[in-house]
């Protein structure tokens, strides 16, 4: 914040290649991320981009975001175009306990949740202008990273939380990284 009110994707991928020890800003990622804000409507139906395949909307207005393929492969394309020595992986679909082992190995995870672990609520939908299927965008998505656990709490580093890290329970955190279709980022040494 101010600067991009819906940037937290971006700056939760920032805050990962710092740790790698990376030089990368929040600007020099952006340069990578796929943007659409080409919403239309066609017979009285709203179409839009595919939030996995590119920003649905735009970082600097607090509109949307994207999903965890779309942060993988800025991750890849910044790492590529700086000579990095990581690859990042989107682990769609992989449990919340299983995350927990890069974190046993060093790895910081990027996951999709809801801001301040609120009750996930149905936002804006529209129509995917690649596929036509559906999209219910989720009111309140929000990305942190996940840097540590104990036995009762996850602890995290939030884009939106000027403390150095805050800590919800591992129930809460299952239950709202499965609302967000249980998407992860970790970036791991080629």
């Amino acid at each position: 914040m101010p600067e991009l009110q819906s940037g937290c994707e971006i700056t939760a991928a920032n805050i990962v290649l710092n740790y790698l020890g990376y030089q990368a800003s929040k600007a020099d990622l952006l340069k990578y991320l796929p943007v659409s804000n080409d919403f239309r409507t066609v017979s009285g139906k709203k179409y839009g981009p595919n939030p996995w395949k590119a920003f649905a909307g735009s970082p600097d207005t607090a509109r949307y975001g994207c999903y965890s393929p779309v942060i993988a492969n800025t991750i890849n394309e910044y790492l590529l175009n700086q000579g990095g020595s990581h690859t990042a992986y989107s682990f769609t679909g992989v449990p919340a306990d299983r995350l927990y082992s890069c974190i046993d190995a060093g790895v910081p995870v990027i996951v999709w949740v809801t801001s301040g672990m609120q009750e996930p609520a149905a936002g804006d939908g529209w129509y995917l202008a690649d596929s036509g299927a559906y999209c219910q965008w989720v009111s309140r998505e929000h990305c942190m990273v996940l840097i540590g656990y104990n036995e009762d709490q996850a602890i995290f580093c939030d884009p939106l939380d000027s403390r150095e890290s805050v800590s919800y329970g591992k129930a809460l955190f299952t239950k709202r990284y499965e609302a967000l279709f249980s998407q992860a980022v970790a970036a791991v040494p080629s």
